[in-house]
């Protein structure tokens, strides 16, 4: 039964390594990016040149937002899955008697 488990647990880890960013959504978060800077960028020039700063603060609170959003996706999409070690499936689910501990107990 544990190689039926393992196996398992091999083949849905493939899966999900094959299906990891199928999508191009890694790229896509990249150039919304490269998109927010050039943005804030433009608006700098802009105040630079006498634009209203209160009209360009609220751009550029706008387009940061939008960037750290991307860029907080960017982070939980770029990184692939990851396979539990077989040492950690060998012992998941198994309870242990922590150390120290003279009976089995339960908690109050």
């Amino acid at each position: 039964m544990a190689d039926n488990l393992r196996r398992v647990a091999d083949a849905q880890y493939r899966v999900a390594l094959a299906a990891h960013d199928e999508t191009g959504e890694i790229d896509k978060l990249r150039q919304s990016m490269t998109e927010a800077d050039n943005k804030i960028n433009h608006s700098r020039a802009t105040l630079d040149a006498g634009g209203d700063p209160a009209l360009i603060a609220d751009w550029i609170a706008e387009t940061t937002a939008i960037r750290k959003t991307a860029q907080a996706r960017l982070g939980l999409t770029e990184a692939p899955p990851q396979q539990m070690p077989r040492s950690a499936r060998r012992h998941r689910g198994r309870v242990q008697r922590p150390a120290g501990a003279d009976s089995w107990r339960r908690p109050a």
